[in-house]
């Protein structure tokens, strides 16, 4: 099973939580699905990154998915030949989530012209980043390369570099920082480095899982930088991607309850989850993380 797959069946876990809220969230997606074929942005307009978001979401909630649609919005960027990591990992999501849909595959050409951009990606070192034409990968470039393989169903190119981009984004406190430029720990590289590390079938270090646990906020969430920042604010982002990496850690260390409440603040009766206390536009993509956290609170 591969991580994209683990997390549609994370998802299809939320409604055991959500209860009667489930439909609200059905007519929220579908409202956000535009006449292309893909899904509505912040800017109101059809967005690939976007577009991830609510496909998986369709598919977890067993809502019907526009198949013909979504093909012709998808294949308006051919081969990727022109996207960014992001975006490009984007595609390869949805083209993958489509072929498992109708019990498919991804057709070979195109699966070969993927392949071929993600290799064109690499920095200098031989991992993966988000920036443009990096000398060193980050967390979260390693992440979506990983995932990519996963989804092409191709061997990784160099796992070795990529576990070596990792570890040097390993701070003293016990974080991992996105940027070897940055150096500083942050939950969402955290939580990027340790699934890159369960795709690669290695162990967890297990400071990085301490130091997460330990950013957990006293109103439930987790907040981005260190919890002992006096400016520190939980944020739906972090709180879904923490949970995710403690799943595959087998850490029982989480308080469901505190959680939920958090999850509960950012919910909109519309149908839908912003993204924090400060952010309140509600979209597909804080939805979807809002219903992954609930996925994986459900199991605790």
């Amino acid at each position: 099973m591969t991580l994209r797959q683990d997390m549609i069946r994370t998802l299809t876990r939320a409604p055991l939580l959500l209860n009667n809220s489930t439909d609200l969230v059905r007519g929220f997606l579908l409202n956000h699905l535009a006449d292309d074929g893909g899904f509505l942005g912040r800017d109101n307009r059809s967005d690939l990154y976007y577009t991830v978001f609510g496909l998986e979401l369709l598919i977890a909630l067993d809502c019907p998915v526009p198949v013909d649609s979504l093909k012709k919005y998808l294949n308006a960027f051919g081969q990727g030949r022109k996207l960014d990591l992001v975006h490009l990992a984007s595609l390869t999501r949805c083209h993958a989530n489509l072929a498992d849909a109708t019990s498919n595959t991804i057709k070979p050409a195109l699966k070969e012209g993927l392949a071929e951009r993600l290799l064109e990606l690499r920095c200098k070192d031989r991992s993966f980043s988000t920036g443009v034409s990096d000398e060193h990968g980050n967390a979260y470039g390693c992440f979506l390369a990983l995932a990519m393989y996963q989804d092409l169903d191709i061997p990784v190119s160099d796992s070795g570099a990529i576990r070596r981009c990792l570890e040097t984004l390993i701070m003293d406190d016990g974080g991992f920082a996105n940027e070897v430029t940055g150096r500083i720990s942050a939950v969402p590289s955290t939580a990027a480095a340790l699934c890159s590390y369960y795709m690669l079938g290695l162990p967890f270090p297990e400071k990085p899982v301490e130091w997460l646990i330990e950013q957990i906020h006293s109103h439930g969430g987790f907040c981005a930088l260190s919890v002992e920042n006096p400016l520190c604010m939980p944020d739906l982002l972090s709180t879904a991607t923490a949970l995710q990496a403690l799943s595959y850690s087998r850490s029982k260390k989480i308080q469901r309850e505190q959680h939920l409440d958090f999850l509960d603040s950012l919910w909109n009766p519309q149908g839908g989850f912003s993204g924090s206390w400060a952010d309140p536009t509600v979209d597909c993509e804080y939805t979807y993380y809002g219903l992954l956290a609930l996925g994986y609170l459900a199991d605790i």
